[in-house]
């Protein structure tokens, strides 16, 4: 796990910033490194060949009988002169003066070339069995042998070729050196002792050849190539630095993603068990609730003197107020744990409209409230008990705040459509409010948390089932203005 191996994070970071050497990376880090290093360490093969490929042309330039006519002829000359069975007229023109160059950019080029296939099926043959066969750590110390071959196979070919007498060819090698160490940092620079391993053989080889023929060689070539090879390094540390804490916030950032996952599904699950639980015992939590309320009942119809009277009747309502916090309770919880599962059928709206009236009309008139519903014959396809439910929230909200007027229900004919409207004359939803409402547990004004205005879920009951049902919700509503 990626938490597990970067222990020890910040301290890795100062290690590094003094030393590359392999232990000071945690796993995870260096296979990543290593990752990177295989991305590109074809195509840096690929460039080393080609660059092999321009520095043994620009050798072969400076024979006797090189071709300057059209590319083809050219190219035919290359390689007969590269050739072990060169033409014989090419050995009458080139004579003994070529024959050493040409031997050894023949052997050379063959043993880079040979030397990258290697380095490259080496590389994958170790690399396909990390980590199963071989660890990071070994995989990188294969990388950094094979580094260091192609790194002296470089110097060998620059000390092989050079040409103290051609400005051409120095200048060349100092531009193509210059150029292999910019593909090395990109290709390879992710980790900077490889870079140094490459170039510090090839640089060496380079420099030991201008120091050889000192006394005709430009001083100032040998010094910028120098200063090269250690700009390209300082560059390669800090490359190495920057991308090791690029891939070390990544596995942090995995880790905490992968805490927060547990977390959440922790979160969800317990959630998810409790909603269950509620849905499960609705049966058993509102039957001693309804058993109150007959109770009480009975308890009214029986002589009492007025003082009684008032405890029964606020008796009643706290009685009332339990239930209705409970039904939206037990609602909201088999909502969220899924148990309400809508089942479409034809939906009489007559005998529904009826039923609001039978259970809501007497609140409406204990509050001096007028309440109506207008006559239709209209039918909907929906689920019965769920519309029920959505239309029951909506009219005790109308009736809880409204305390003068009147709340009206109909059915009316819309484009094609059957529109169900809950109208009041209540005090209104002011519209920077219009989105909040349908929040779970949004109430305004009631910061105080009075249970005997609700708990703020009867909207968001609504909002969930209208959404489960695939139906419209709209509200139209001003402050002061029902």
């Amino acid at each position: 796990m990626p938490d597990a191996r970067l222990r020890s994070r910040s301290g890795a970071r100062e290690r590094r910033a003094g030393s590359n050497a392999c232990p000071d990376a945690p796993p995870a880090l260096l296979v990543s490194q290593l990752q990177l290093i295989d991305a590109n360490l074809l195509a840096t093969l690929i460039g080393g060949c080609l660059t092999a490929f321009c520095l043994v042309w620009l050798v072969w330039l400076q024979n006797p009988v090189a071709s300057f006519g059209r590319w083809q002829d050219a190219a035919a000359h290359f390689i007969a002169w590269l050739a072990p069975g060169w033409a014989s007229e090419t050995a009458t023109a080139a004579g003994e003066h070529a024959a050493l160059p040409r031997m050894r950019s023949a052997a050379w080029l063959v043993a880079y070339v040979l030397g990258a296939l290697g380095c490259w099926s080496a590389w994958r043959h170790v690399w396909r069995r990390t980590p199963a066969l071989c660890s990071p750590e070994q995989s990188y110390r294969v990388i950094q042998r094979l580094a260091l071959m192609s790194g002296a196979l470089w110097g060998l070919g620059f000390v092989w070729l050079f040409q103290p007498e051609s400005s051409a060819v120095i200048l060349g090698m100092v531009c193509l050196q210059g150029g292999l160490s910019g593909g090395v940092l990109s290709g390879i620079g992710v980790r900077a002792r490889l870079y140094w391993l490459v170039c510090l053989p090839m640089g060496l080889g380079l420099l030991g050849a201008f120091l050889y023929h000192g006394s005709e060689v430009n001083p100032v070539l040998p010094l910028a190539l120098l200063v090269l090879l250690v700009s390209n390094g300082f560059f390669a540390h800090n490359i190495e630095r920057h991308i090791g804490s690029a891939i070390e916030l990544r596995f942090e950032n995995l880790a905490l993603v992968e805490q927060l996952r547990e977390r959440t599904d922790a979160a969800e699950q317990a959630n998810l068990a409790k909603s269950k639980f509620l849905a499960g015992a609705s049966h058993d939590l509102r039957q001693p609730v309804h058993a109150l309320n007959l109770f009480l009942e009975s308890l009214s119809t029986t002589a009492l003197d007025a003082k009684q009277e008032t405890i029964v009747n606020h008796a009643k309502a706290a009685s009332r107020a339990s239930r209705e916090l409970l039904d939206t309770l037990l609602d909201f919880s088999r909502i969220e744990a899924g148990v309400m599962q809508p089942k479409p059928a034809v939906v009489a709206m007559a005998a529904l409209l009826r039923q609001l009236e039978d259970e809501f009309g007497p609140q409406a008139d204990n509050k001096g409230l007028v309440y109506r519903s207008r006559d239709c014959l209209d039918h909907v396809y929906s689920d019965a008990a769920l519309l029920l439910v959505i239309l029951r929230n909506l009219v005790a909200n109308a009736i809880r705040y409204t305390e003068r007027g009147g709340v009206l229900v109909a059915v009316r004919a819309r484009a094609g459509a059957r529109v169900i409207e809950v109208w009041d004359t209540g005090i209104g939803i002011a519209a920077v409010h219009h989105q909040a409402i349908f929040e779970d547990f949004h109430q305004i004004g009631n910061q105080e948390r009075d249970h005997r205005k609700g708990l703020g879920l009867g909207l968001a009951i609504v909002r969930r089932l209208v959404d489960t049902l695939g139906l419209e919700l709209r509200l139209a509503s001003r402050l002061g203005q029902g």
